[in-house]
């Protein structure tokens, strides 16, 4: 997972106006196997 995609989400997230809530975000690489699977 390169850095540079996560610190844009969280500059995104920065970035948002003061009336938005972000309860959860999650993050993680598109190509990790068994993902769902248990």
């Amino acid at each position: 997972m390169n850095v540079d995609d996560v610190a844009e989400a969280i500059k995104m997230m920065a970035e948002l106006p003061i009336s938005t809530n972000v309860l959860e975000m999650t993050i993680m690489a598109n190509q990790m196997p068994y993902v769902g699977r248990g």
